[in-house]
């Protein structure tokens, strides 16, 4: 009788092993993937200033300030130089935002071509691993959130 017992014991726990095991494999496979940050940040500056101020007052915390992005342009066998500067990376539950601050000889214009040529390049960059843009506007002391969604309506 006690041979029947362990082999009942010994059946249970291997069914429910395989339940587990099945359970977290599912949990796995459809979970949403999770994105880093395509970019070392340990060469960015510290992020000090006016803009860093507003962010915090509005509830981001500032990782990394004014990063240089290098990009590589091939025209006609001619390879071209140039690089795209990213203000700062802020971060507000658990959510990753690129920051661009405003410049008074370059004004935002906010219509939806002015945002998508300004700030949709940024977007495009990090791609899935940001939840969007913060514009700041020092003059205004105002931080807007930018986000975009391609092919429809959020």
């Amino acid at each position: 009788m006690a041979q029947n017992s362990d082999l009942y014991v010994i059946i249970i726990l291997s069914i429910l092993i395989v339940i587990w095991a099945i359970s977290s494999f599912r949990r796995w496979l459809f979970a949403p993937p999770k994105y880093i940050l395509p970019f070392d940040f340990s060469e960015a500056e510290e992020p000090e200033g006016e803009a860093v101020d507003i962010l915090e007052e509005a509830g981001y915390e500032v990782w990394a300030g004014k990063l240089k992005i290098p990009i590589h342009i091939e025209k006609d066998d001619e390879v071209l130089g140039s690089r795209l500067f990213i203000d700062y990376i802020a971060k507000q539950h658990g959510e990753w935002y690129v920051v661009k601050v405003s410049r008074e000889r370059m004004p935002m214009e906010w219509t939806g071509s002015g945002i998508r040529e300004r700030l949709m390049p940024y977007w495009m960059i990090f791609g899935p691993a940001v939840k969007g843009l913060l514009y700041v506007d020092c003059m205004n002391q105002q931080v807007h959130k930018v986000t975009f969604h391609l092919g429809g309506r959020p």
